[in-house]
This record gives C-alpha cells, sequence and structure tokens, in this order.
C-alpha cells in the first residue's frame, strides 16, 4: 500500500511538468523559428505584361496569423528586382503571408494591428472611361505612383530553425496587344478595329482569381488611332491595339469588329471583314480545338494575331494567340 501511495505521489509531481510541456513555448530560442523570404519582383518573361512591374520600389510585407494580427512586417524601399527579407523569433504554426510593392495604400497596417476587408479586398484605381481612359494609370494616385503595383498573398509555416521561402510578385495588371499579320501579296488597308466593351474598369490589389469588385463596370478598350494607320505591306505586320488591362472575368467572351480593304494597285480593293458583325475571338489549342478567349489574367501578357489572307477572289480572317 504505501508503494503505491508513492507511485501516486510521484504521478502527481510529474502531471504539471508533462502538462507544461504541451503548453505555448514562449521563452528563449526552442519552439521558434527564423523565417527568411527571398523575394522577386515580376520578372520578365516571353508571356510578361511589359518591362513596367521588375523593379521593388518600395516593398512591404505582412506574416499574419490565424486570427488576422498581423504578427510581423516589414517596410523597406529596395529599389531593386530581388529582397531578401527575415524575420527572427517566429512563434511556430501557419501564416498568412502578404508582400506589396510599388504600392503604399496599405502602410497604416502594422505589427500587433489586425488585418481586415478594407486589406484583404483593397481595390485598385478606376480607370476613368468618362475622361477617356483606357488601361489603369497609377501616376498621381495616392498610395501608387512608384511603378506597376506588385503583389502576393499566400500561406505559410514556421517550423523549427530557419525557414527559407522564395515567391515571386505578380503584376496587378495584364497586358493585350492586337498584331494585324498581312499574309497577302496586296496592300492592307485598316479602317476599323474595335474590341467588344469588356475591359474592367477596375480589380483587386490581392489575386482573387478572375473575381472583380462589387459595382465594377466594363467599357471600351483602345482602339485604332485617330489617324488611322499606314497600310500594312504584304507579308507586313503592324500592332495596332497595346495596352495594360485589369484582370477579367471568366465568363466574358471578347470579340471584335474589324474592316478594311486588301489593294494590289490593279483591281478594285477587296472589302474584308465587317462594318457591322463582330467576331467570337477563338484560337486553337495545342490539341487542336477552338478555344474561346474568355478571360485576360494579370501579370500575362496576351498577343491576338489577326490573320488576314487572300484566297480564290475573297479575303479570309482567322485568329491566333501568343
Amino acid at each position: 500500500m504505501k508503494i503505491f501511495r508513492i507511485f501516486q505521489a510521484l504521478a502527481a509531481l510529474l502531471l504539471p511538468a508533462v502538462s507544461c510541456s504541451r503548453g505555448p513555448l514562449d521563452s528563449g530560442t526552442e519552439g521558434r523559428g527564423e523565417l527568411r523570404i527571398d523575394i522577386s519582383g515580376a520578372l520578365p518573361s516571353v508571356r510578361a505584361a511589359g518591362d513596367d512591374g521588375e523593379l521593388m520600389n518600395s516593398l512591404r510585407v505582412w506574416a499574419v496569423s490565424g486570427d488576422g494580427t498581423i504578427y510581423r512586417h516589414a517596410s523597406l524601399d529596395p529599389g531593386d528586382i530581388r529582397q531578401t527579407v527575415t524575420f527572427e523569433d517566429m512563434l511556430l504554426g501557419d501564416y498568412t503571408l502578404y508582400a506589396l510593392a510599388n504600392c503604399t495604400a496599405l502602410d497604416a497596417y502594422v505589427e500587433d494591428g489586425k488585418i481586415d476587408a478594407a486589406f484583404t479586398d483593397a481595390t485598385l484605381p478606376e480607370v476613368d472611361f468618362d475622361a477617356g481612359e483606357f488601361e489603369p494609370s497609377f501616376a498621381g494616385k495616392e498610395g501608387y505612383g512608384r511603378g506597376m503595383p506588385l503583389s502576393y498573398s499566400g500561406p505559410l509555416h514556421v517550423a523549427p530553425g530557419t525557414n527559407n521561402v522564395s515567391i515571386s510578385l505578380l503584376r496587378v495588371c495584364g497586358r493585350i496587344d492586337i498584331v494585324v499579320r498581312n499574309h497577302t501579296d496586296r496592300e492592307l488597308v485598316l479602317t476599323e478595329m474595335e474590341l467588344s466593351e469588356d475591359n474592367p474598369d477596375s480589380g483587386f490589389l490581392f489575386f482573387k482569381d478572375h473575381t472583380l469588385p462589387d459595382g465594377a463596370a466594363y467599357g471600351q478598350f483602345s482602339s485604332l488611332p485617330a489617324d488611322g494607320l499606314s497600310p500594312i505591306g504584304p507579308s507586313e505586320e503592324e500592332t495596332v491595339i497595346s495596352q495594360y488591362l485589369y484582370e477579367t472575368a471568366h465568363d466574358k467572351q471578347l470579340t471584335m469588329r474589324i474592316f478594311g480593304q486588301l489593294d494590289n494597285g490593279i483591281d478594285e480593293p477587296k472589302d474584308f471583314g465587317s462594318r457591322t458583325d463582330e467576331y467570337k475571338l477563338t484560337y486553337i489549342d495545342s490539341y487542336g480545338n477552338p478555344v474561346p478567349l474568355s478571360d485576360l489574367c494579370r501579370n500575362e501578357r496576351l498577343t491576338l494575331a489577326v490573320n488576314v489572307y487572300w484566297t480564290g477572289d475573297e479575303a479570309r480572317l482567322d485568329f491566333s494567340v501568343a
């Protein structure tokens, strides 16, 4: 009986120690981790949205805990395409990592504060179609103006020791180029070209997969220059439209109205396209299937080629995407 009581006493002494070992480990370096984040700007590539957006002139980084508390925050101005940010002595666990370059609109969110919908659902400056704008502009806008805004958001887990993480920021805009390619032996005169009014006037600062802010509207893309284009010679091409744009929704089927003439200098010029009908923009994928051009992505550059052919005694159009 005495042996049993001694065992009970020992067990009672040991239980608190076991219990403490399962609680928060917030002393010394045990149960802590270091986070090293290698951050790159939106690096150029074949499908990059343009040259703007490579440099991170300003950079803000937030590590946010599950309850929305900003556990770590960094604010710096690297002026470079790469930057390493280190957060030391972090509690182990899951976080959401946010990074933002070339935008100071969220500078009020600092360590120990809370993020909210105004942060996670922050929107970009609106395109003012009524003022003749066709593409996003950041110069002179409060919190912007230091280059193309770049952003990132994603889950993060901190384990014991040093945690090395690499992330690439995304441009908040995409870019669309419309190239007319003359595959004939005639001179091509383009008199009209207009895309459907599917150009969004706003978008989210952080990626939300083709979701637009409530109340976002669509307007016109840029079109032919007011003074027209010089004729496009045989076997030549011309970039007619080139502009930035915000990401579109998934359900948009882009269309185009295009009209022009082919002239060999001898016969009457031959019309191609239509002044009234719209072409549904489709392209052939790698499997040989026609795919509707239904969405345009941030951080992507899409080149749509309008190919003009002369077959027999009539013009023929098709479209391809690069």
